[in-house]
């Protein structure tokens, strides 16, 4: 489980990175694109949700390997978003990153409940409104 989930970080972020790099070229247009890749991933058929946290949700106990390869995949992703955010000015880049990838979670969790949702589209609105916001 733990080689399946390390497999899967280091594919999906390759993925992920080269879609949001070739849709976007400035840190503000990345971070919207964001939810346009994450909503290609989630209409995919094959798809089920999120690895990690479906894996989370099986070994909830924080001390569990498989529990700690699920939250270092986020803490990369976010850390990502925290980059971005950072370049784009935000007085707090973290915050800021911690709320998109609520945002995030919640599309993937929303949309592994009930499919076809359109929450990818929702999920993006409310980031416009968060960026906007906040670069005020």
């Amino acid at each position: 489980m733990i080689a399946f989930l390390r497999k899967r970080d280091e594919d999906f972020r390759t993925w992920f990175m080269s879609q949001v790099d070739g849709k976007a070229n400035n840190p503000q247009a990345k971070l919207l694109v964001i939810f346009d890749v994450i909503s290609q991933w989630l209409d995919i058929p094959e798809f089920r949700g999120c690895a990690f946290i479906n894996a989370a949700a099986e070994f909830p106990l924080e001390g569990n390997p498989v529990h700690q390869v699920s939250i270092a995949f986020y803490d990369k992703f976010r850390n990502y978003i925290t980059d971005l955010a950072r370049q784009c000015g935000f007085k707090s880049p973290e915050n800021m990153a911690l709320q998109l990838t609520l945002l995030i979670e919640g599309a993937i969790v929303s949309e592994q409940m009930q499919r076809h949702s359109g929450v990818a589209i929702q999920a993006k609105q409310a980031a416009i409104l968060l960026i906007e916001g906040s670069l005020r």
